[in-house]
């Protein structure tokens, strides 16, 4: 009984903790973006650098009214190529890695992926754009083929890394292999594929807006380049508010997530 309690207090004592640290990083983003944006604000009212290249806030949000059915069109279609090239990137990378780490005769594969995911990914697109053309569908496949290689490295390494002792400690015992995945496996290697998640939902958006900037017809990307191009300077800067929007959002949704299932798993996140 005191064993149950002194347990049941170290986990109140850690979720607190957690519940301190979570607000901590929410104070910290706050405070940053209000401390940026009192400086912006400062910076452009005492015209340091030309209205060209800083906008007042006012000149932004205005641009930001005016074209804001564009910016939800573009938006429309950067999240489509994101949604479709993210989905392809987890669920191909984590087939490679446990294809991979599974059968020891593929394991030199790895080296080779990590050679090709040295190559600058920007020289790689012309050849999507070439084969594919400037839609939707270059997007996708250059996101999703630099996220795929990622997510593979990543979830490799997390599974590598899973403690065999414990694997066979559950088979020895003679529990069912669903039961040794789920409390053997997945809690060891569970947060290093989460990490692998976010790393490779990072650099897919990253690649799919670079694309979007560099030959493309759509996209926030496409507005933002286009908006360069007429040098309107508030629109530039409407569109790159909106790309750090959208990713905070990203990682905001995978951390809900992550927690959820860290939690079901018996992993303390």
């Amino acid at each position: 009984m005191t064993a149950t309690v002194a347990v049941d207090s170290e986990g109140l004592v850690a979720r607190r903790k957690k519940t301190v640290y979570d607000w901590k990083f929410v104070l910290l983003v706050v405070g940053s973006a209000a401390f940026v944006g009192v400086l912006w604000y400062i910076l452009a009212a005492a015209r340091v650098l030309d209205r060209l290249i800083l906008p007042t806030p006012a000149a932004v949000w205005q641009a930001g009214r005016e074209t804001w059915d564009n910016v939800l069109t573009q938006v429309g279609t950067t999240l489509l190529e994101l949604v479709v090239a993210l989905l392809i990137a987890w669920v191909g990378g984590l087939a490679i890695a446990l294809t991979l780490v599974s059968t020891k005769a593929l394991r030199p594969l790895l080296g080779t992926l990590r050679s090709i995911y040295a190559v600058p990914h920007v020289i790689i697109y012309p050849l999507m754009t070439l084969w594919f053309g400037f839609g939707t569908e270059s997007k996708v496949i250059f996101g999703a083929f630099v996220g795929m290689i990622f997510m593979a490295l990543m979830s490799a390494s997390a599974l590598m890394a899973v403690d065999q002792s414990m694997v066979r400690l559950f088979r020895s015992v003679g529990a069912s292999r669903t039961l040794t995945i789920r409390k053997g496996i997945l809690p060891g290697c569970l947060p290093g594929i989460f990490a692998g998640i976010r790393l490779s939902a990072s650099i897919t958006y990253i690649c799919v807006v670079l694309g979007e900037m560099l030959a493309s017809t759509g996209g926030i990307g496409y507005y933002i380049t286009n908006a360069a191009a007429l040098f309107i300077t508030p629109q530039i800067y409407v569109g790159v508010i909106t790309v750090l929007t959208l990713i905070g959002g990203l990682h905001v949704l995978i951390t809900i997530v992550e927690r959820s299932l860290l939690r079901h798993n018996g992993v303390n996140p």
